[in-house]
């Protein structure tokens, strides 16, 4: 479960909106990070089953999940450690095309972390795109996110870590 820790918080994150009936809706970025936290732990799951060491039914119930599983807990690590324009500029970077293709990137990386095959190649990046990619991580958030991986702290860890530990526990008594 470690490895899906790091290979999780090895992404960039992510940042929370308001729809425009007030409710909160995940952005962009939310939405990847979730699906790349819930993929990170599927795939580990489904690893543990073909060991042996996780039983088919909660394995089963950890395929079942869906990308806002991971949501809360990514919204309030964000939260805690950018600020209100930190958050928009990451907003904003992961609605660009490099920024989609920088989150698809991160994705393909779970798969090789945890051994499996992606079921497509990693992106490639231009010249004009890797600078793109540094004027983000030049900026305060992208210096927070890239950087010092404010993702990868122990109190993230610990609390991406609770949190796979809750859903497993969830999977377990159904």
């Amino acid at each position: 479960m470690r490895l899906i820790l790091v290979a999780v918080a090895a992404l960039v994150s992510f940042a929370q909106v308001f729809a425009a009936d007030g409710s909160v809706s995940p952005s962009i970025a939310v939405a990847t990070f979730a699906k790349s936290s819930l993929i990170g732990m599927q795939l580990s799951v489904r690893k543990a089953e073909r060991q042996g060491k996780i039983p088919a039914n909660v394995s089963a119930c950890v395929q079942s999940l869906d990308d806002s599983s991971f949501t809360a807990v990514f919204a309030t690590l964000l939260a805690d450690n950018l600020s209100k324009s930190e958050l928009q500029a990451t907003e904003d970077f992961f609605s660009t095309r490099v920024g989609g293709k920088y989150a698809k990137h991160g994705l393909m990386q779970i798969y090789t972390s945890v051994g499996e095959t992606p079921p497509e190649p990693l992106p490639t990046f231009s010249d004009a795109e890797y600078k793109e990619l540094e004027r983000f991580g030049s900026t305060t958030a992208g210096e927070k996110l890239i950087v010092r991986k404010v993702l990868e702290s122990a109190s993230a860890r610990q609390a991406i870590g609770s949190r796979i530990q809750g859903l497993l526990s969830l999977c377990r008594t159904k």
